[in-house]
C-alpha cells in the first residue's frame, strides 16, 4: 500500500508535527511505503504567536 501523507513534519515544532512523524515511523515499521509531504510554513506570521515555527537547538525532536 502507498500512503502519502500531507501534513506538518520537522523541521516545524509542536505536538503535531512530533506525532506526525512518530506515525510515520510507524507506518514505516510494518513495512507500508508511506511518504511524507510537508509546507513551507505553518502558519501567517500574523497568526503565529512565537518567534520561530522551527525546531531550535535545544528542542528534542523526532528527524525523519
Amino acid at each position: 500500500m502507498k500512503i502519502a501523507y500531507l501534513s506538518s513534519f520537522y523541521p516545524f515544532r509542536g505536538g503535531i508535527a512530533q506525532f506526525n512523524a512518530l506515525l510515520l515511523q510507524a507506518f514505516q515499521e510494518i513495512e507500508l511505503n508511506a511518504k511524507a509531504y510537508t509546507f513551507t510554513t505553518q502558519y501567517p506570521n500574523i497568526l503565529f504567536p512565537g518567534k520561530t515555527q522551527m525546531v531550535s537547538e535545544n528542542d528534542s525532536t523526532a528527524i525523519i
